[in-house]
């Protein structure tokens, strides 16, 4: 019995270390400084790893940027996975506003420049018939608000049945703040019951090698990596692989659109106080003083 087992253990192993050398190793160097986000990936153990990219991820980064390196500043070749269910992200809904006839609710999203799937909306009403548009707000884009970004008839005539879920397929970089704007008619206002905020569902595909790694992004420069896994692709696809999540974020989940106001408040400040100094500065070198010349003592 304990030959059999060992024999088993051995045609494991041999299978596992063949299957771990069709991938190949690790990639070129690469430099961390270059990149603005740098994330330390969850540990663990070595085999082959799907890497689910969050709303940071998907918003600081433009898909070219993304790298994977380990300790020593070797990169880690990786596949672009585009999976066949997108991200979803919950929203808070936000207090009612009434607007002549219609109800806007504005969603202020995580991050600015994230690439949109759409939003889905539900509701605990049974019988109704609404209009709903999806709008850009938001301070950051006053020339653009009010612009129309996807408009749908959701309807619902089965008083024993819930309603149908709305979603709307939104552009795929989205502004920082949007408005879901519902034409209520002459009815009471709909209730909202959740909002899901529906994000690309995209992933990396890699070889885990068991030791510590980091996810870098953030490089407007960087062009796409080009790795010879890309030659296993169809293989590897195939397999099964184990799922990683990112933990939190660098800056805690959220960005705070007041915050970011305020700096670029503050730099331009900055801006126009050196100008001033500068422009001062200039004047005291360039302009003389006049002399003045004491009247001569004729007696």
């Amino acid at each position: 019995m304990s030959f059999v087992l060992a024999l088993f253990a051995a045609t494991a192993a041999v299978a596992f270390s063949q299957e771990r050398a069709v991938t190949p190793g690790t990639g070129g160097p690469i430099d961390r400084e270059q990149y603005r986000v740098s994330r330390r990936l969850p540990e663990a153990p070595p085999g082959l790893t799907v890497l689910l990219l969050d709303a940071h991820a998907l918003a600081r980064s433009n898909e070219r940027d993304l790298r994977i390196a380990d300790a020593n500043g070797r990169q880690v070749p990786y596949l672009l996975e585009r999976r066949a269910e997108p991200f979803a992200l919950d929203l808070p809904i936000p207090p009612r506003r009434d607007e002549r006839t219609s109800s806007v609710y504005r969603f202020e999203l995580p991050y600015d420049n994230l690439p949109l799937h759409g939003i889905v909306l539900t509701t605990s009403a049974r019988v109704f018939d609404r209009n709903v548009t999806v709008r850009r707000a938001g301070r950051n884009h006053r020339r653009r608000a009010g612009e129309v970004l996807a408009s749908a008839q959701w309807r619902s005539a089965e008083p024993d049945l819930p309603a149908p879920v709305l979603r709307l397929e939104l552009p795929q970089r989205g502004p920082r703040m949007i408005e879901v704007v519902i034409d209520e008619g002459d009815n009471a206002p709909l209730p909202l019951e959740s909002a899901q905020l529906l994000l690309p569902p995209l992933a990396l595909r890699f070889d885990h090698p068991g030791t510590p790694l980091f996810l870098l992004y953030g490089n407007g420069r960087a062009a796409a990596p080009r790795y010879d896994l890309a030659l296993l692709a169809p293989r590897l696809f195939a397999e099964p692989a184990r799922e990683l999540k990112l933990a939190a974020p660098p800056d805690g989940g959220r960005e705070s659109g007041e915050d970011n106001q305020g700096r670029k408040l503050f730099w331009i400040g900055i801006v126009i106080a050196s100008v001033v100094l500068i422009a001062t500065l200039l004047r005291l070198l360039l302009v003389r003083p006049e002399t003045s010349h004491a009247p001569s003592d004729t007696t």
